[in-house]
This record gives C-alpha cells, sequence and structure tokens, in this order.
C-alpha cells in the first residue's frame, strides 16, 4: 500500500469457514453448513492510509510478500574475541514446503548465504543445521522466508567458535 498510514485497530470480519480452510477431502467432512463455527479464531487488523486505502489482515491466509528477520549484532558475551559462526541451526513449524534463505554476516561487509526448502505439511517442528564459515567480532544474521510459502520459524542458533582476542584500538 501506499500512502502514510494514519490510523489502525482490530476488528471482527464475520464469514464462514471455507472449503480450502477445512482439511481433508471434501467427502470425509462431517459438518453441515449449521454446524461451522462462524466465530474467527483471530482478530483482523485493519491499517488505513491518507490517500483513502485500507489494508485488511485476517491471518487466514500466508504473506504475500517477502518475510524477514534481522538479528542485533552478536557478540557472543565476549567482545574481545572474534567469533567463527560455523554453523546455523535453524527450527521450523512444518505447515508445509517452505523456502528460507538465511545470511550470516561479520562487521567487515563479508557475507554467506545458504538457502533451504523445508517442509511436506506434517504439523511437526523440523531442524536443520547449515554450515557457514564467517568470523568477526560482531555477527549478524537474516532469515528471509519467501512470499505466498507456509514458512513458520521456531529456533534461530548461530553456532561459533572463539577466536584470537583482539588488542588495541584497531579492529580486525
Amino acid at each position: 500500500m501506499s500512502g502514510a498510514q494514519i490510523t489502525s485497530g482490530l476488528f471482527f470480519w464475520q464469514r464462514g469457514i471455507r472449503i480450502k480452510d477445512l482439511i481433508g477431502p471434501i467427502s470425509a467432512q462431517t459438518w453441515t453448513p449449521a454446524t461451522l463455527n462462524m466465530t474467527p479464531l483471530f482478530d483482523g487488523f485493519a491499517i488505513g492510509y491518507d490517500n483513502g486505502n485500507l489494508a485488511f489482515i485476517d491471518f487466514s491466509n500466508f504473506s504475500e510478500v517477502n518475510g524477514q528477520i534481522l538479528s542485533a549484532k552478536h557478540i557472543f558475551h565476549d567482545r574481545r574475541h572474534s567469533h567463527t559462526v560455523k554453523k546455523f541451526r535453524l527450527v521450523v513449524q512444518d505447515n508445509g514446503s517452505a523456502t528460507y534463505q538465511i545470511t550470516v554476516k561479520n562487521n567487515l561487509g563479508y557475507s554467506e548465504t545458504q538457502v533451504v526448502t523445508l517442509g511436506t505439511g506434517s504439523g511437526d517442528s523440523l531442524s536443520t543445521i547449515l554450515t557457514f564459515d564467517v568470523t568477526g567480532l560482531r555477527i549478524q544474521w537474516t532469515c528471509v522466508m519467501l512470499a505466498g510459502m507456509p514458512g513458520s520459524v521456531i529456533e534461530f542458533a548461530p553456532m561459533f567458535i572463539n577466536g584470537g582476542e583482539q588488542r588495541g584500538g584497531n579492529i580486525e
């Protein structure tokens, strides 16, 4: 949406359950229209713009834009030693096949990126270990989830080893 956001609020959007929201083939359903719950599970969120447009978020589908999580700069509780991120654990909720792009970068601008696709719709939590070799005093990572995919992240864990001590006023 374009324009300045000028108002927002929580709203209920009353509507019935759609066929695509149900699990399993239609022939296996045991419901009738009279037994369907018409109350939304989540509030909707509306954003009003100064140009008259309205954006409504109802949590009934996956994001139509890429999602991104950007970490703070990690010093791993030690500002004097460089650290090398050797591995990165990503744990996701399996809502279906989803692609994740993990980038790890250091304070000098060097970065490495890995792309992984996980999930079959099992509902389980899935864990994968990605291999990196990024050294620096400050390490930052980014996880991008592609638009339209059922991405759902549970945990991030950069795994590191310590390097030599930083001495003096120069940054490695």
